[in-house]
């Protein structure tokens, strides 16, 4: 004989029934353990706006560009992936996206490198792909030292 759903559901939980809201609720946290993994807080990420296509971040408000090594995570207008600028040396500067080019993921920045920690992929300071899965580089902003500042071209 065959249980109908209501008996088979009866058996199943017993006396420790889960109701529909637990079960909601459940999906909902863990949806936002995915989505944290994908493009969580960054500890340090800054907020900045653009004007006109360009970000202009001057060495007062981030000192870490004004020296050789330094170098900040930004999201440019409160929108989008975030961006690390990175001062080369003293006369270069460099400005990567940090969505992975695999399937989009945050790429974190670390001691050891650039690495998407949802499929492994590591990418080189300078963006290009050292481990795949992705096959692209990161995408790669202009910039430039000028004065007391650096200028990205964002749009």
């Amino acid at each position: 004989m065959m249980a109908n759903d209501s008996d088979l559901n009866s058996s199943l939980v017993g006396a420790d029934r889960v109701t529909r809201r637990e079960v909601m609720a459940l999906g909902t946290g863990l949806a936002a353990a995915a989505l944290v993994g994908c493009g969580g807080k960054i500890e340090g990420m800054r907020e900045v706006e653009s004007s006109g296509g360009t970000l202009q971040l001057g060495f007062q408000a981030h000192p870490e560009l004004a020296r050789s090594g330094g170098e900040v995570i930004v999201r440019v207008d409160g929108k989008g992936k975030p961006m690390l600028v990175r001062r080369v040396n003293d006369a270069e500067v460099s400005a990567l996206s940090l969505a992975c080019t695999h399937l989009g993921c945050t790429v974190k920045v670390s001691q050891e490198g650039l690495a998407c920690p949802c499929h492994g992929s590591r990418f080189s300071a300078a963006g290009d792909v050292t481990k795949g899965p992705a096959k692209a580089p990161l995408e790669r902003f202009a910039a430039a030292i000028e004065g007391e500042a650096v200028i990205v071209k964002v749009g």
